[in-house]
């Protein structure tokens, strides 16, 4: 039987064919480079940022190093992730690219939850006990303020290193808002536990840092039962948080 065989000038034109989409190819990409790295086309031109509330814009520009680079395909996104995260104020970042000018940053700031009181110098600190800034102490008076007895001055940035002043700082984070929001003064080195002075004039008498799930929601209950009627309580222990005890005057 006789083999059927491909005409050479078939050949050819298919061979030809595939050279070209190769050639085309390759010029299109150095094409594409070339517009990408060497022009305006992919020049930074706006930089939007959002998430911020304590912290201008401009400074976060000015913090993220990002007026350094023109290019927005090179732009180095981790290295301004961590320019901006050096500051205690910013919990976290990040930092993406929208095709062809711009860059979009998106910030999370820390936010205070007590203000730390060191020696009569105040400290923003957030629920994990990051030091946030120096603040005075007659500033941000809607935050419970911690005592921190004979501890150090923290730096800026750093955790708080006294261990019992820690642990009241996340006892305190881990409350509700109801709870938290009615407490004035913290003391941790107290005999008795964490002991809270509250905003109604009433003491908390909260014990170690265990059973907090069950001592909060005790604690709540109190707060909106004092509140609602009008009650004038003297202290509340949650030491026992089955069996709490409320002292009225």
């Amino acid at each position: 039987m006789r083999r059927l065989e491909r005409h050479p000038e078939s050949r050819n034109i298919l061979k030809g064919v595939i050279i070209l989409v190769v050639v085309l190819l390759v010029v299109g990409v150095g094409v594409c480079t070339y517009l990408a790295f060497f022009t305006s086309t992919c020049r930074i031109t706006r930089v939007e940022i959002t998430g911020n509330v304590n912290l201008p814009a401009d400074y976060i520009r000015k913090l993220s190093g990002i007026d350094s680079y023109k290019n927005l395909l090179t732009l180095p996104t981790g290295k301004i992730v961590k320019n901006l995260e050096q500051d205690a104020w910013i919990h976290s970042a990040t930092v993406s690219r929208q095709l062809l000018h711009t860059v979009k940053i998106k910030v999370t700031e820390s936010t205070p939850k007590v203000m730390l009181d060191c020696k009569g110098t105040g400290y923003l600190v957030d629920g994990y006990g990051k030091v946030i800034v120096g603040a005075s102490l007659e500033d941000f008076k809607n935050l419970p303020r911690v005592y921190a007895g004979n501890m150090g001055k923290p730096k800026v940035g750093s955790v708080a290193g006294n261990p019992k002043v820690l642990e009241c700082i996340k006892v305190i984070s881990a409350m509700p808002d109801s709870v938290r929001n009615i407490l004035l003064l913290a003391n941790p080195f107290d005999g008795r536990g964490y002991v809270f002075n509250t905003r109604p004039g009433f003491q908390v008498v909260y014990g170690p840092a265990t059973a907090q799930k069950e001592k909060n929601s005790v604690l709540q209950a109190i707060v909106a039962d004092v509140s609602n009627n009008s009650r004038n309580a003297a202290y509340v222990d949650v030491r026992v948080p089955d069996e709490p005890v409320i002292k009225l005057n």
